[in-house]
């Protein structure tokens, strides 16, 4: 799963996100987190270069199968 946050969002906490992402990791599963530094809710950011770079990087990783790096950018 891609989780992306804004992490100026006014609407859903961004730590809505962090939880999501942390309970799907302990629980086995796949996930990549990524932070949208200053962006609101549904904002442009979701399509900047960086946004849509990372968003067609991982839906390129899952074509090709499991082999696939995983990256978390909340750091």
């Amino acid at each position: 799963m891609l989780i992306m946050h804004s992490s100026m969002d006014n609407i859903v906490p961004f730590n809505q996100s962090v939880l999501l992402y942390e309970k799907l990791r302990a629980c086995g599963k796949e996930a990549v987190f990524y932070r949208l530094e200053g962006a609101g809710h549904g904002t442009g950011g979701f399509t900047s270069e960086d946004a849509l770079r990372t968003v067609f990087a991982w839906v390129k990783g899952k074509m090709q199968g499991p082999s696939h790096s995983r990256r978390d950018s909340r750091e």
